[in-house]
């Protein structure tokens, strides 16, 4: 994977002297552990324990920059300035811009930001670029290149996931196993449902990549429903990915299966490097 500038996510600036308090309340990482050389991915979450948004956070002076997707950054802002309250904080939209790639070397000297991309090492880096009017783009690959790239590693891209908004819970999404939610801070939002999840191991369905190797046509696969040997439901196709890859809500007893089928046809499951479930 090159250089590939994020178009679709934008840039929120959180400063203030509570900043790091207030924050650590709302969100499921710890923001304890950000720092200058590393970046969080976290997730805001409903009341019910289910997806609001994710994000991704890094730490630059004395603020704080927030990588979302463009089409949540403000309904953020004007979520984060309800729940200030006497909080010394203050948002600013940045014009930097997310991008991602494999590697750090000879990056261009816009780049403001990077750090490994803290869902899965072998995703390579994150980052936040300063564009200009000559190089709005710098040889960038683009979003929908970079979501496929995610769909072959067993990972919705954040976009996926908000089309799919309030409608799973993290664990579903494997979240938890990418580094997004933190088990050992303090409260936040949403916590007590998603901590019953994981201490009582409640999760009964999970995201799983399935190679469609048959002549199935792709763009009409979304929403089918998946079945063991016998006929009985055994998940869901959620997102198809032009490249051939599938990804699918797949239900805990057929996890360790190698197939699963589609009506008569088979697809071979292909369980994630990150995914240590039993």
């Amino acid at each position: 994977m090159d250089f590939s500038p994020l178009l679709s996510r934008k840039i929120l600036q959180i400063s203030g002297a509570d900043r790091k308090n207030f924050l650590q309340g709302l969100v499921t990482c710890d923001i304890n552990q950000l720092s200058e050389d590393s970046c969080l991915y976290g997730l805001f979450l409903t009341p019910k324990g289910r997806i609001k948004t994710p994000f991704f956070l890094f730490e630059k002076d004395n603020y704080f920059l927030m990588d979302l997707p463009s089409t949540k950054i403000e309904e953020i802002q004007k979520y984060l300035l309800r729940m200030k309250l006497r909080n010394q904080i203050d948002l600013a939209f940045s014009p930097l811009k997310a991008f991602a790639c494999s590697s750090r070397e000879n990056l261009n000297k816009t780049v403001q930001k990077i750090a490994l991309d803290p869902r899965f090492p072998a995703l390579g880096w994150r980052g936040l670029y300063k564009t200009s009017e000559q190089d709005n783009i710098i040889n960038g690959k683009s979003d929908a290149i970079y979501k496929q790239y995610l769909s072959k590693n067993g990972i919705l891209e954040d976009d996926l996931i908000l089309s799919r908004e309030e409608e799973n819970y993290p664990s579903e999404l494997n979240l938890d196993f990418l580094n997004a939610i933190s088990w050992t801070k303090g409260c936040y939002t949403g916590q007590e449902v998603t901590a019953r999840f994981y201490h009582r191991s409640l999760t009964k369905r999970r995201l799983m990549p399935l190679e469609n190797t048959s002549s199935i046509k792709i763009d009409s696969l979304e929403r089918s429903y998946l079945n063991d040997k016998d006929g009985a439901k055994a998940g869901e196709i959620i997102y198809a990915d032009p490249s051939g890859t599938l990804l699918a809500l797949i239900e805990k007893k057929y996890w360790d299966e190698p197939v699963i089928f589609l009506k008569e046809t088979s697809l071979k499951i292909q369980k994630p490097n990150f995914f240590h479930c039993a």
